[in-house]
């Protein structure tokens, strides 16, 4: 009986070892493979894919970083549209338009000024709508564009709405109406 128990105990140890042997060599296998994969990475791919193509380094004391403003053309005097011509809707009584230049010229109309936010809570931006009409009251344009972010409780940004182009004149007009919206 005892022969028995020691053929057990040896056939259980070499199963033991069969799979702890098993398991070292599929965990040696993974090793390697991630292994090679960082060795290709590093070494291999850099150097194949680097032919042809323009070598692009950083150096910080050569990099210049200037800043972009976009400018609105300011048309001419003349073209001024007056001030009685204009309607001002506020649908937030906490937006306030001011500075106020409307420009009409060769069937482009542009209006300039600035927008100030009283609220409590900024704002990312305000959308200024411009509507046209002629002399009868009847509408017969409409466009807007919108302005950059408005901090709170004061914050102020300029905006310039631009109408028509060469291909698309705004036609002449009796009367405008500015809403923020």
């Amino acid at each position: 009986m005892e022969h028995i128990l020691q053929a057990q105990n040896t056939v259980a140890k070499k199963s033991e070892l069969i799979i702890n042997t098993r398991q070292w060599q599929l965990l040696k296998n993974i090793l390697l493979l991630a292994l090679l994969c960082a060795s290709y990475s590093y070494f291999a791919y850099p150097k194949f894919m680097d032919v042809g193509y323009p070598q692009i380094g950083y150096e910080a004391d050569t990099i210049a970083v200037e800043e972009v403003t976009i400018s609105v053309e300011i048309p001419d005097e003349a073209s001024r549209v007056p001030g009685e011509k204009i309607e001002i809707i506020y649908a937030d009584p906490a937006l306030l338009l001011s500075e106020l230049n409307p420009y009409y010229e060769d069937g482009r109309l542009t209006v300039l000024g600035s927008v100030t936010n009283d609220n409590n809570y900024p704002l990312e931006s305000a959308v200024i709508h411009a509507s046209l009409y002629d002399e009868s009251g009847a509408k017969i344009y409409e466009c807007d564009n919108g302005t950059g972010v408005l901090n709170a409780n004061g914050g102020t940004g300029d905006f310039s709405v631009l109408c028509g182009c060469s291909k698309n004149p705004v036609p002449s007009f009796a009367s405008m109406q500015l809403a923020i919206k």
